[in-house]
């Protein structure tokens, strides 16, 4: 993951600095679709499922609650017995629901250390991946992996797993990208589709939700998805594949901002997870580019990739990794239905 969005962040860049005038980006009389409703609370996802509250349903379920507060204190005397009853019925019923809700936030809140990743057995705390990230420098394994815990509390990403991400349904509108169950060495697959990206909604998509819609993404599939211990010496890796279909050097600028934060944050707080980066479906220009930025890149990362256009070689080579089950657009670099 990090080196296949370090490509991507150096070859904008390259591309941006060799050409002086301002070619990309998009007009400024963007129009909101007429298919997109965004109301103030639209999407509801766990810890509680369908019986997850956003804020605004909270605030009613809250005068809701008020109001039956104030029915009971304005009972008259003669029922004070049933209304005694009454009142200590709904406060062990909420005192349930706190112990339930709590329950399922706890169930939902993960820290950064986790079963197997080195951590108990290093003399300092440090994860295996800090370290390997490092080179085996202790000292900067230390400092990155502090950075890493204060981004962590400044975000409360501990338990975003645990709030609703309203922004969950519009990111994955305005971006595709999803989990593509496991290659042929079993690792988790994450595709990205920049190519279909909905620049038309970048008035309601604002680069720090989708940076947090990522985090969230992330935070998914290393706590929940998949939490095997089994490959890279104890911490899980995936397979990362990046689908340049429809991919426009005119949406670069665009693309530049959200690209260089999901780099930075990928490579300081989510460090040794990359196992392959398979770039698809590349155009021309791409593999220009890339060329020229090659030399720039680690020997472990060059090593990690491969540019792929669509034709007999990518067709194999994706059968390969992922066996023969794959999906005919993504290998012609076509729309999903519903995508």
């Amino acid at each position: 993951m990090r080196s296949l969005l370090s490509v991507l962040n150096k070859c904008i860049s390259f591309f941006l600095l060799s050409r002086s005038v301002v070619v990309l980006g998009r007009k400024n009389n963007i129009h909101r679709p007429k298919s997109l409703s965004l109301p103030s609370s639209f999407i509801r996802i766990p810890y509680g499922g369908a019986d997850a509250v956003t804020t605004d349903d909270a605030a009613v379920l809250s005068a809701k609650e008020g109001e039956k507060k104030e029915e009971t204190i304005t009972t008259p005397s003669s029922e004070n017995t049933s209304t005694t009853t009454e009142a200590a019925t709904t406060t062990t019923d909420e005192n349930t629901n706190d112990d339930t809700t709590t329950e399922e936030k706890n169930k939902y809140t993960f820290s950064l250390f986790q079963d197997g990743d080195g951590s108990e057995e290093d003399e300092d705390g440090i994860p295996a991946r800090y370290i390997r990230m490092q080179k085996g420098n202790r000292e900067k394994a230390k400092v990155a992996l502090h950075k890493t815990l204060e981004w962590r509390k400044e975000h409360d990403v501990d338990t975003i797993l645990s709030r609703s991400n309203t922004w969950f349904e519009l990111c994955k509108e305005f971006q595709p990208h999803f989990f593509l169950g496991h290659d042929t060495t079993d690792h988790i697959i994450f595709v990205q589709r920049p190519g279909f990206t909905k620049f038309e909604m970048l008035p309601y998509v604002k680069p720090d939700n989708l940076l947090l819609h990522y985090c969230y993404i992330m935070e998914y599939c290393w706590n929940i998805l998949n939490t095997s211990t089994e490959n890279n010496g104890g911490q899980t890796t995936m397979t990362a594949i990046l689908d340049l279909a429809k991919v426009k050097l005119r949406s670069a600028r665009d693309m530049l901002y959200f690209v260089r934060q999901f780099v930075s944050m990928m490579s300081h707080h989510y460090p040794q997870r990359s196992y392959k980066t398979l770039i698809i479906n590349s155009p021309t220009w791409f593999s220009m580019i890339y060329k020229v930025i090659q030399p720039l890149l680690r020997e472990s990362t060059k090593l990690k990739i491969s540019i792929l256009t669509r034709g007999t070689k990518q067709q194999q080579l994706m059968k390969e990794l992922l066996g023969d089950d794959i999906d005919e657009n993504l290998l012609n670099g076509t729309e999903y239905n519903g995508w």
